[in-house]
């Protein structure tokens, strides 16, 4: 009896045919080989992928295997795991401690039974069978990372008591997403045994979660104490969390079980197992094929084909602009594209120009139009052109406007920026604008005096787009003043009335005024100073300074008339020589609004009558103190 079965597998479709054969049945083609058929262009190491899987060593009843790797890390229940020990009963544990000792069999209570094994288990499912003597337990990584497969499959292992009847299943773990599948192939009842108990789902390390599939005839759990029987079946366990799994029906496509035979279509052997280097020197095919009790012999190809080679040569020249001096030059570079076989070689020459952007506008838009190089252009408008063009520029200025110049910076404009029709040569990135004005005049000036200076203010009227002579009227706070004619731009009103000026009148073009100009007059600060006297004693020459000024005085400056150090205090303290004379005082003060004051007075240092009498002398002829002299002053000495 054969059963088609239909799967994808690395993008192919697969086409295989299980069956159960006899000795001598001839192999059956079906997709293994991972690889899809491919041309290559020349000798070159190929590596071949093929589902394979190797045959456990375990001979004996009820027992389990050894460690056996998993090939990437599987997670199970939360818990990750790179190895795993498969039993002989028909399950998988991540517990290695159980590697190479007893596997239970008797079924004798539910699954999840703390304490009890199997734990950290996927039941495919745990029955009582005979490995002992007979059928095979495969295992093995397949695929390519991040998508490989770890399988188990127990190839027709009788039951045990039944050993007529074999079973047949396989578990499927899948890296990265963490699925397993489950197929059952042939599950015999042997109700003789065990009451023909048997358990199919999942079971965590402490036996607290357990997750186990319901019989989809009898609607009851896959549990001890149910008896139950199945027949090409399919299921998936999908990670639910960390404590439970979501347990789907699917189709029944197990992988094919068993090692991979290579050989190529010389009929030389190759190797065994799940991939192979090869390196064609010509169009080769290579076969994989395997054999096992499960799948029968299985045999599938792949075609590297040796291509021919035709290859082209080019060379390219382009210019390419560049907005740096140190980016220009020239360079190469070399390319290819292969397509298949067939390599296109291309050799690129690229010289880089140098650019500049030139940016035009006007400075008042809509009053001219712009044309460059004879297109007129809306404006703003940018254009980039290699260094050293040369650009000509004309405009075309609407009425009551005037043409005034044109405005670069870097760039000379020829014959010269006035000129309505110019030229000029783009060397470097800049702006260029049309300068346009309108007939109008505006005034401005914002200046404050002091009342006590003889100095005016001054506001200016600036005169733009006109020709002189210039005739306007200005008023103050709003009283026009006699009109103005003038040649001056700008002309400058001197003024000392305080107000606001602004313009009444322009009677050039079409008399437009702005503007404003603002004069301010302080009232100066009044410098007073006094002291006790006018007059000091030559015997007492020092004199207190006391500032009474008038105003918000911020700043004080004090001569004494002496060629003494000045003194910046309000009220200073000064002593002078003790000569006769008449000293002028000066102080300047300054209020906060920066306007000053200075004052003047003379002080008078006069004479008194003294007389100075010895209190001792030393008569001893050394030329120091030998005489009693009495000195004096304003005594006269015929009444002495």
């Amino acid at each position: 009896m054969f059963i088609f079965i239909e799967k994808f597998i690395a993008m192919k479709k697969i086409v295989f045919l299980i069956s159960l054969i006899c000795l001598g049945a001839l192999p059956l083609s079906a997709q293994i080989i991972l690889n899809n058929d491919t041309t290559v262009c020349s000798m070159q190491i190929i590596n071949l992928n093929a589902l394979s899987s190797d045959v456990s060593s375990m001979q004996a009843d009820d027992s389990h295997d050894s460690i056996r790797d998993i090939g990437f890390t599987f997670n199970f229940y939360g818990q990750s795991y790179t190895q795993l020990v498969i039993s002989g009963n028909g399950y998988i544990t991540f517990d290695l401690t159980q590697a190479n000792q007893y596997s239970p069999w008797i079924i004798n209570a539910a699954i999840p039974n703390p304490g009890i094994l199997p734990e950290n288990a996927i039941m495919a499912p745990w029955q009582d069978i005979n490995t002992g003597i007979g059928g095979s337990v495969y295992y093995g990584t397949t695929g390519i990372a991040p998508n490989r497969v770890f399988v188990v499959t127990w190839c027709a292992v009788p039951m045990f008591s039944c050993t007529s009847d074999l079973h047949t299943s396989q578990v499927v773990l899948y890296e990265g997403s963490n699925k397993i599948e489950m197929f059952i192939q042939d599950k015999p009842l042997c109700i003789a045994w065990n009451g023909g108990a048997a358990v199919q789902g999942l079971v965590d390390a402490t036996s607290t979660n357990a997750d186990i599939v319901d019989d989809p005839v009898l609607l009851l759990p896959r549990n001890w104490p149910l008896p139950w029987t199945a027949t090409n079946e399919g299921w998936e366990f999908i990670p639910n969390g960390t404590t439970s799994y979501t347990i789907n029906t699917i189709a029944y496509l197990p992988i094919i079980a068993g090692a991979v035979i290579w050989t190529d279509d010389m009929g030389n052997s190759l190797g065994i197992g799940s991939s192979i280097n090869v390196m064609p020197v010509v169009t080769t095919t290579y076969f994989a094929a395997i054999q096992s009790q499960c799948s029968g012999t299985v045999v599938d190809s792949v075609t590297i084909t040796i291509g021919s080679i035709n290859n082209s040569y080019d060379t390219i020249y382009t210019e390419v602009m560049v907005f740096n001096p140190v980016d220009t030059g020239f360079f190469y570079t070399q390319s290819q594209t292969i397509n298949g076989c067939d390599t296109a070689f291309t050799d690129s020459i690229i010289h880089q120009r140098l650019g500049v952007q030139i940016n035009y506008n006007i400075n008042n838009p809509g009053t001219a139009t712009f044309a460059i190089n004879g297109m007129v252009q809306a404006m703003p408008y940018s254009q980039n052109y290699w260094a050293g063009e040369t650009i000509s520029i004309v405009a075309n200025v609407q009425p009551n406007w005037l043409f005034s110049k044109w405005r670069t910076y870097s760039n000379s404009v020829l014959p010269n920026a006035n000129s309505i029709t110019a030229t000029f040569v783009a060397n470097a990135s800049d702006s260029c604008v049309l300068v346009t004005d309108f007939l109008k005049a505006f005034i401005s000036g914002n200046d404050t005096i002091c009342d006590n200076i003889n100095k005016s203010a001054e506001v200016k009227i600036y005169f733009s787009g006109a020709t002189p002579p210039f005739t306007f009227v200005y008023a103050i706070n709003g009283v026009s003043q006699p009109s103005i004619t003038t040649i001056i731009n700008p002309y400058v009103l001197y003024t000392k009335e305080e107000g606001v000026y602004t313009l009444t009148s322009f009677a050039n073009g079409l008399g437009l005024i702005s503007g404003s100009a603002l004069v301010t007059i302080y009232q100066a600060p009044t410098a007073l100073f006094t002291t006790a006297t006018d007059t000091l004693s030559i015997l007492s020459p020092s004199v207190q300074l006391n500032d009474v000024s008038t105003g918000n005085i911020v700043s004080w400056q004090w001569d004494f008339g002496d060629n003494t150090i000045q003194d910046f205090t309000s009220s200073p303290y000064h002593t002078y020589k003790d000569s006769l004379g008449i000293y002028q005082i000066s102080l300047i003060i300054m209020d906060d609004n920066g306007c000053s004051d200075t004052t003047l007075k003379q002080l008078w240092i006069s004479d008194e009558y003294w007389m100075y009498i010895p209190n001792s002398f030393t008569p001893d002829l050394d030329g120091v103190n030998d005489v009693f002299c009495l000195t004096h002053h304003g005594v006269r000495e015929e009444t002495f």
